[in-house]
């Protein structure tokens, strides 16, 4: 018999449905992240993910050319709160339109569970499923542990959404990444 001001009854599946909704999240995180590592489109654009995911995110209408998929990719990143690093954009114009467009339903397919989709946008009547991202072009080699000397990369607020990929390519501009005071700046 349970005491009289006891709520055991109604406590007994908030633990379940509070471990399903965690366990929810890790899985779309998890996701997320395999698909800004593996995903050769998100990998062009080098994002890094600053503070908590932010939304909610609206679904974009495919574009009729790649400028225009290429625009909804990064406006759907910033609604996130996901900040494209500095890229080739050659690199992104050379995929196919179709490949820009997979990048961008299955980034949305992972952010709406977790930040929620815009209920102002249109809504399509094609369904999104996510389907498994493209096979890399570039082996992705694992970032070297920071040295215990090493305060910038202790110290920076910058979370890599992925890991520094090998390139072999002639046109890529060297690539600086921001100290402390300019993720500051970023911030403000």
């Amino acid at each position: 018999m349970k005491p009289p001001d006891s709520d055991a009854d109604d406590y007994a599946d908030l633990p379940l449905k509070k471990i399903e909704d965690e366990l929810a999240v890790a899985y779309y995180k998890k996701e997320l992240y395999a698909l800004l590592i593996e995903d050769v489109g998100v990998q062009i654009l080098r994002p890094k993910i600053v503070g908590d995911l932010r939304g909610p995110v609206s679904r974009r209408t495919p574009g009729s050319n790649k400028l225009d998929a290429a625009k909804a990719l990064l406006r759907l990143l910033k609604e996130a709160d996901i900040v494209a690093g500095s890229f080739a954009t050659g690199a992104l114009f050379d995929l196919d339109l179709s490949e820009i467009e997979h990048t961008s339903q299955n980034l949305f397919a992972l952010l709406k569970p977790l930040v929620g989709e815009d209920v102002g946008s249109k809504d399509h009547s094609m369904p999104i499923t996510i389907k498994s991202a493209r096979p890399t072009m570039t082996p992705v080699r694992s970032t070297p542990a920071p040295s215990p000397g090493d305060q910038t990369a202790m110290s920076s607020p910058y979370v890599s959404a992925t890991e520094e990929v090998d390139s072999e390519s002639a046109d890529d501009s060297p690539r600086m990444t921001l100290g402390p005071s300019g993720a500051a700046m970023l911030r403000d």
